[in-house]
């Protein structure tokens, strides 16, 4: 079977889906498969600022997916395939998918549009012009791919039927990565937080609720856009703040998974997310985690099931924030409970072998 897979790709830069292409893309060359897999990289030539106009984000889009659009024409008038897997994170780029969703039909070939973002509920709520091309799309494609089970419901409960829903995988390289730190100590006081450190990540909140616990270290992990979004977390720390939070900016991978064996709890106190990787990389590396229960973090954690695996708090509240990390930090056996639970939760139920399954049986009904 040919699978032409649309997805961002890139050696320098690092990603929610540009991982997840990385991770597909590498355990199907690595294992024995009947599935051929294309890549043709839908990575944006030019990335579009999220503060930008309507109109210089609508030609900015365009400038970048036409180009990528008629490379696909050209590829699937070279070479006949049988799925078109396409990712995609909503906004500009569903005119893309759907141009190349409609290039597809007419050469007969089954396609797939994989959502990697978890807005889906609030998108088909609002009117915009977001919500007119995301239900065109998921009327033409021959099936959706979702990455939280809320979106599948939502999606159902509006009369699609063509959805699946197919998890991020723990990759085989992110493991490779865990074994090579070895045995690491836990610092019982110590948080950590891994990502883009941004004000919608949560990190106001974390700050605040972290400053009035004693005996406390903050490391907030990753690329900080703004040096002034630094200094206001300093100062929303209080006058001896540098003393116990840490912003040092981007780390090595291998770094960042170091700091996690090392940290009592790992935070994610984001507004918004679809299926954080971050997450997959904390439980494997036993964390303790407190999250917001937003995306696809609850089912992650098994938060609703019988043996939850970390602990959600409602995004924006400082106080339970505060409680939460409280409580981990003053009932260190609980802690450990739930870091060795999300251990053993994230080879059951995410390993690369079973998503990639999933992926193929999509493909292969299609």
């Amino acid at each position: 079977m040919k699978v032409l897979l649309v997805s961002p790709y890139s050696d320098k830069l690092v990603g929610g889906i540009i991982n997840w292409t990385k991770y597909i893309v590498n355990y199907q060359r690595q294992s024995e498969t009947d599935i051929e897999l294309t890549l043709l990289n839908n990575e944006n030539a030019t990335q579009i600022v999220g503060s930008a106009s309507f109109f210089k984000r609508f030609f900015t889009g365009m400038s970048n997916y036409l180009p990528i659009v008629r490379q696909f024409k050209e590829m699937i008038s070279l070479e006949r395939y049988d799925v078109v897997h396409i990712s995609t994170s909503a906004s500009f780029g569903l005119i893309r998918d759907l141009m190349i969703v409609n290039a597809a039909r007419k050469k007969k070939i089954k396609t797939v549009s994989h959502m990697h973002f978890g807005r889906i509920p609030q998108i088909l709520q609002s009117k915009g012009w977001e919500s007119m091309l995301f239900k065109r799309l998921a009327k033409t494609v021959d099936c959706m791919a979702v990455m939280d089970y809320y979106s599948l419901k939502t999606l159902k409960d509006n009369g699609y039927n063509n959805v699946r829903l197919v998890p991020n995988p723990l990759s085989t390289d992110v493991q490779k990565v865990i074994e090579s730190t070895g045995e690491v100590v836990r610092e019982q006081r110590k948080i950590v937080y891994a990502g883009h450190v941004l004000a919608s990540k949560g990190l106001r909140e974390l700050v605040s609720a972290c400053k009035d616990i004693s005996h406390i270290k903050l490391e907030l992990l990753g690329k900080v856009s703004e040096d002034a979004f630094r200094e206001q977390l300093y100062l929303l720390g209080g006058k001896d703040s540098k003393e116990w939070l840490s912003i040092p900016g981007n780390k090595s991978f291998k770094e960042v998974i170091a700091e996690m064996k090392s940290c009592a709890v790992f935070v994610l106190p984001s507004y918004s997310e679809g299926f954080p990787n971050v997450i997959l990389e904390s439980m494997a590396c036993g964390c303790p985690i407190i999250a917001t229960p937003v995306g696809a973090i609850p089912e992650m954690l098994d938060i609703n099931g019988d043996k939850p695996c970390g602990i959600c708090v409602p995004k924006q509240n400082v106080e339970e924030l505060r409680n939460a990390i409280s409580y981990l930090l003053d009932n260190p056996q609980e802690a450990k409970r739930l870091g060795e639970d999300a251990l053993k939760r994230v080879h059951e139920q995410y390993a690369i072998s079973k998503v990639w399954n999933q992926l193929t049986d999509i493909w292969k009904n299609a």
